[in-house]
């Protein structure tokens, strides 16, 4: 089997590649770590304050993670499917997905 470009330059594309999708994986990365970081910090500042109050914020803290992990999963499925109909040329479609995915959020 013959290649019809050296692997030398294959391997360069795989690397340009891996860095195009680091870049794109990172700032989520960041964005998906946050919440978590921040009830951390809650609780820090709350636990000083008593038993009562930590038990409210663990309440709350579960309502926040419950209603984020469910608009993250529409927001990774929305942004799926809009892509795939993107890609296939239909535009209307993606819109339309997007749209969708917006008044079930609300």
């Amino acid at each position: 089997m013959r290649w019809s470009r050296p692997c030398r330059t294959l391997l360069a594309d795989e690397a340009v590649t891996a860095r195009r999708i680091a870049a794109l994986a990172f700032p989520a990365l960041g964005v998906l770590a946050a919440e978590p970081l921040y009830l951390l910090f809650d609780l820090a500042v709350v636990g000083r304050l008593g038993a009562l109050s930590l038990a409210g914020l663990a309440i709350g803290g579960l309502v926040l993670t419950l209603v984020s992990s469910q608009l993250t999963f529409l927001s990774y499925g929305t942004t799926a499917r809009s892509a795939r109909f993107f890609g296939a040329g239909d535009r209307r479609a993606a819109v339309a997905e997007g749209v969708q995915a917006s008044w079930l959020a609300l």
